[in-house]
C-alpha cells in the first residue's frame, strides 16, 4: 500500500540499515541490499520571497558565528517553509524540492557547520542535477542530527519528527509515541525491560554497555496496531559476539503480558552463505562502511560456509571465500592514497567514492576501490544518462599502479564485485551463463526464426532483460503493443534450448501487451487508451475485463475542454485531503458529457478513490471507494453502467473473484473469526471489525456479482 510505502521511506533509518521493531516488533526484518530510486518530479522555483528569507538566515549566521542552527531549526526554518510554499504554488501537496531548492538547503546545511559526505545520496542527486525527495531529506537530517537509527530516536525526538511529517503534508494522522500521565514513564518501563530480560537470561548480562548494544524502544498507543498501550524494547546487537534481545509487554500489565525472544550467536552451527552476509549486514549496517577487520571476519566465517547451490547468488559467496583482506602492511600505499590514485584514473568528475577495501588472493594484494553515478531518480523523466552506474578500479597495494578500470555491466556483474579481488571474482564467475556470450545466439536464433519479429536489439521496440539467473533465459520484453515479447532459454551448458515468441494478441490478453509496451496505467496519457480501443475493434474477448474494454468508448483528450492534467487536480481536490495524489486518469465517454475517471489515493489513514469529473463543467458526478479486496480492477477505468452490462445474466456473486483467482466464498471464509465477523443478508454483506481502530464495511451486490456500494460503518 502506498501509506505503508511512505511510512518505509520515513524510517527509512530502520530498513537501510538494522533489524528492528516496525509494527509487529518480533518481524526482523532481512534488510535489502540497494534501495530502489523514486519518483523525482520538476518543481517551480521557488519565490523571492522565501529567497530573501534564506538570504537573512544566512546573514544571521555570517554575523553571529555561535549562533549557528541546529538540524531542527533548518528543517523548522528553511526545509518546511520551502516545502508549504511549494504546496501554494501546486495546489496540492508537491513531495519533491527541486534541484534549485535542494542546493539552498544544503548551503544552509553548510553554513551552519553540517557537511555531507560526497557518496552521500542527498550530495549525488545535487551534484547530477536533480531534485529530491522532502521526506527523504528530512530523514537524513534527522537520522544525522538524532544519531542513525529511527527506532533508537528518544520518543520526544519521534514524535516531533512525525509532527514535522504531518506538517509538510507527508501524512495526515501520525503514530503516538508519547505516554501520558497514566503510562508507565520511558525510565520506568526501560528498568522494566532490562531487569525482565536479566532475570531470563542471566543476571550479568551487560544490557546499558552501548559498546555492545544500540537500544531500541518503542510505545504504541491503543488502536489499529496494537490492542492496548504497549512497550517494545531490542538490544541490537553491534558485534557477532552479542546476541539480539527483545522484549514487549503492555503498559497496563507489564509482568504478566511481557514476551520475550533472543538471537544468540552460534557459530558451530551449519550456515550458508547468505545467513551469514544477513547477519553481517545487520549488525555492521551497509558494508561500504565496513572496517578492514569486519572483512576478516567475514571472510573467516565464509570458509566455513556450506555452499547453497539452490540460491541464485551462492556463487557470488565462493568470491568472498577465494579473497582475503589483510591490514595494510607499512610499505604499502594508504586506503586515502587509494582513493586518490583511483579517482584520478577514473576521470569522471561527477562519479562518488563509495567503498574501498584492500584485498589479497593467491599472494597478490590490491586495493578494490567503488565509484558511484546514480541513476536519474524517475524513469518518468525519460532521460537516459550513459555515464550512471557502479564503476570499480583495481590498484597494485605496492606501486598504486592500476590494474584494472571497470564499469559494472547491467545483467552481468554483480555490485559485490567492488569488494571481492578481481582474479577471485572471475574464478567465482568460472562455469556461469554470461549475458555477453549468449546475447549473440539469442539475436540470431530470432533472426532466423521469427524475422518478422523485427531487431531484438532495436530500443524502441524492445527492452533487453536478462533472467539467466532464475529461468536461464534472456528475454526481450515488448515495448511495441502491435507484438509481444520473446524469451529465449537455454541449457545450464550454454547451448540453445528453445525461443519463445508471445502470440498474437487476442482480445484478453491485448491490454496486458500494452502494459507491457506502455508500462503501468497510472502513466498512460488519453491516446494510449485512444489506440487501445482502436486495436480491440476486430478482437472478440471472453473474459469479463476484455470485455469492459471493448464496451467502453475512450474519445480523443482535445474533444473536450478539461485535460487530463486539470482533472487530476481537480480530482485530488474533490477528496479533500492534503496527501491526495492522482494515479490512473482515462477520459470515458458518458452522458451527457465525456467523465475523466481518476483514481486517487491518500495516505495516514490510507485510502484509494475513484472520482468522476465531467469533462465539461469540472464537477465531481461520482465517488466510490476502491478496495483492493473486492473493487474489480476496470473500476478505474470504465463507467458502472458499462461494466454492469457486461456481465452475464446468471453470474453467482459467490463465484466471483476477488482476486488472485480467490472467490468471495472463499474470501469470506477466510476472513470470518479473523479481521471482521461477517453478516450475508442476501446480497448485502456487513464486515463487522473485530480489531479496534479498523472500520467495518458493508458491500452490496448486483444479481450479476457486481460491486454496486461499499459503504465505511463506524
Amino acid at each position: 500500500m502506498r501509506e505503508e510505502m511512505d511510512r518505509a521511506k520515513m524510517h527509512k533509518a530502520i530498513d537501510a540499515s538494522f533489524s528492528g521493531l516496525t509494527g509487529d516488533p518480533w518481524l526482523f526484518q532481512r534488510v535489502s541490499a540497494r534501495a530502489a530510486e523514486g519518483e523525482i518530479k520538476v518543481k517551480k522555483k521557488i519565490s523571492a520571497g522565501l529567497v530573501l528569507a534564506l538570504v537573512l538566515v544566512l546573514l544571521a549566521v555570517a554575523a553571529v558565528a555561535v549562533a549557528l542552527l541546529t538540524h531542527k531549526e533548518i528543517m523548522e526554518q528553511v526545509a518546511v517553509p520551502m516545502a508549504l510554499e511549494n504546496d501554494e504554488e501546486t495546489g496540492g501537496v508537491n513531495r519533491c524540492y527541486s534541484h534549485e531548492e535542494l542546493a539552498r538547503i544544503v548551503q544552509v546545511l553548510e553554513e551552519n557547520g553540517i557537511t555531507l559526505p560526497e557518496n552521500d545520496s542527498i550530495m549525488q542527486h545535487l551534484q547530477n542535477g536533480y531534485g529530491y525527495y522532502e521526506d527523504e531529506l528530512a530523514n537524513s537530517i534527522c537520522s544525522a542530527a538524532f544519531g542513525g537509527l529511527y527506532n533508537t530516536w528518544t520518543q520526544e525526538q519521534k514524535q516531533w519528527y512525525e509532527e514535522l511529517e504531518a506538517r509538510m503534508g507527508h501524512i495526515e494522522t501520525f503514530l503516538e509515541y508519547m505516554p501520558g500521565e497514566d503510562n508507565m514513564t520511558y525510565p520506568e518501563a526501560e528498568a522494566f525491560a532490562l531487569s525482565r530480560l536479566r532475570e531470563e537470561y542471566g543476571q550479568d548480562l551487560p544490557l546499558e554497555d552501548r559498546n555492545c548494544w544500540r537500544m531500541a524502544s518503542s510505545f504504541y498507543r491503543k488502536g489499529e496496531n496494537s490492542k492496548e498501550d504497549r512497550w517494545a524494547f531490542t538490544l541490537l546487537p553491534k558485534d557477532l559476539d552479542h546476541g539480539c534481545y527483545s522484549i514487549v509487554f503492555n503498559d497496563r500489565n507489564p509482568a504478566e503480558s511481557a514476551e520475550l525472544q533472543a538471537q544468540l550467536p552460534d557459530w558451530n552451527r551449519d550456515y550458508t552463505g547468505e545467513e551469514l552476509w544477513d547477519t553481517f549486514y545487520s549488525t555492521y549496517g551497509p558494508e561500504r562502511y565496513w572496517p578492514q577487520a569486519v572483512w576478516q571476519k567475514l571472510h573467516e566465517l565464509m570458509l566455513k560456509a556450506k555452499a547453497d547451490p539452490e540460491r541464485r547468488i551462492d556463487w557470488i559467496y565462493t568470491g568472498f571465500r577465494l579473497t582475503s583482506y589483510p591490514e595494510p602492511d607499512a610499505g604499502e600505499i594508504s586506503r586515502e592514497e587509494a582513493i586518490r590514485l583511483a579517482k584520478e584514473a577514473l576521470g569522471l568528475e561527477r562519479a562518488a567514492f563509495d567503498s574501498a577495501v584492500l584485498t589479497e588472493y593467491e599472494g597478490e594484494r590490491s586495493w578494490m576501490v567503488g565509484f558511484v553515478i546514480h541513476d536519474p531518480p524517475s524513469r518518468l523523466l525519460e532521460v537516459i544518462d550513459p555515464e550512471s552506474g557502479w564503476y570499480v578500479v583495481s590498484l597494485d597495494s605496492g606501486s598504486g599502479t592500476v590494474r584494472s578500470l571497470k564499469k559494472l555491466i547491467r545483467f552481468e556483474d554483480s555490485f559485490y564485485m567492488v569488494y571481492i579481488a578481481e582474479e577471485a571474482y572471475d574464478k567465482a564467475m568460472e562455469g556461469r551463463l554470461r549475458t555477453k556470450d549468449l546475447l549473440p545466439v539469442a539475436v540470431e536464433a530470432i533472426r532466423e526464426g521469427w524475422p518478422e519479429a523485427g531487431d531484438p536489439l532495436d530500443e524502441k521496440e524492445y527492452a533487453f532483460v536478462s533472467h539467466l539467473d532464475f529461468e536461464k533465459a534472456l528475454m526481450f520484453e515488448t515495448r511495441n503493443p502491435k507484438h509481444g515479447s520473446i524469451r529465449v532459454y537455454f541449457h545450464p551448458d550454454g547451448t540453445l534450448n528453445y525461443v519463445s515468441v508471445d502470440n498474437v494478441p487476442d482480445g484478453d490478453s491485448l491490454f496486458s501487451w500494452y502494459q507491457d509496451a506502455c508500462g503501468s496505467i497510472e502513466i498512460w496519457d488519453q491516446d494510449i487508451w485512444v489506440q487501445l480501443e482502436k486495436d480491440m475493434e476486430e478482437l472478440e474477448p471472453t473474459e469479463i475485463e476484455g470485455k469492459v474494454l471493448k464496451a467502453t468508448h475512450y474519445p480523443e483528450e482535445s474533444s473536450v475542454s478539461i485535460g487530463q492534467k486539470q482533472a487530476r487536480k481537480l480530482a485530488e481536490k474533490a477528496i479533500g485531503r492534503r496527501t491526495a495524489e492522482a494515479y490512473t486518469c482515462v477520459l470515458v465517454d458518458a452522458l451527457p458529457h465525456p467523465v475523466w475517471i481518476v483514481q486517487v489515493s491518500a495516505v495516514t489513514p490510507y485510502s484509494l478513490t475513484v472520482i468522476g469529473i465531467d469533462a465539461e463543467t469540472g464537477e465531481t458526478v461520482f465517488t466510490m471507494p476502491d478496495r483492493a479486496d473486492f473493487s474489480p480492477r476496470y473500476m478505474s477505468f470504465s463507467l458502472p453502467e458499462i461494466w454492469r452490462r457486461v456481465f452475464p445474466a446468471d453470474m453467482d456473486w459467490r463465484t466471483c473473484t476477488v482476486g488472485n483467482g480467490i472467490t468471495w466464498k472463499e474470501y469470506l471464509e477466510m476472513e470470518d473469526g479473523t479481521n471482521w465477523r461477517l453478516e450475508v443478508n442476501g446480497l448485502t454483506v456487513r464486515c463487522i471489525s473485530h480489531r479496534e481502530g479498523v472500520k467495518s464495511y458493508e458491500v452490496e451486490f448486483d444479481q450479476e456479482g457486481n460491486v454496486i456500494r461499499f459503504e465505511e460503518k463506524d
